[in-house]
């Protein structure tokens, strides 16, 4: 189910709401969870219009840590939360584009 957000106010609520049911799971990252929200829904240069509608967010984020910092389970409560398709790439040091692309890119 999409959301029509009408106010600045709404947009909060909802957020809040995001960020409660996201603390049922991972506990004691309230200031990364808090980062990664802002990385996901807040306005980024790249924004566009499509029509009448802005499109905000769409953005990367890039989570480096040790192993055992929850990172997955972080990702993967806040796709399950928003409603979004979440897939983990385990990164190799000979790791290429075509990999995740799927393609050849060659560097010129």
């Amino acid at each position: 189910m999409k959301t029509r957000v009408k106010t600045k106010e709404e947009a909060r609520e909802i957020i809040a709401r995001i960020e409660e049911q996201i603390h049922q799971v991972i506990i004691g990252q309230d200031d990364l969870i808090r980062r990664i929200l802002i990385a996901l829904f807040g306005r980024i240069p790249y924004s566009f219009k499509k029509g009448e509608e802005e499109k905000a967010g769409s953005g990367h984020i890039l989570l480096e840590g040790v192993p055992g910092l929850a990172k997955t389970l972080l990702v993967s409560a806040i796709a399950s939360t928003i409603n979004a398709r979440f897939q983990r790439i385990q990164f190799t040091p000979d790791m290429l584009p075509a990999d995740i692309l799927g393609t050849k890119v060659f560097d010129s």
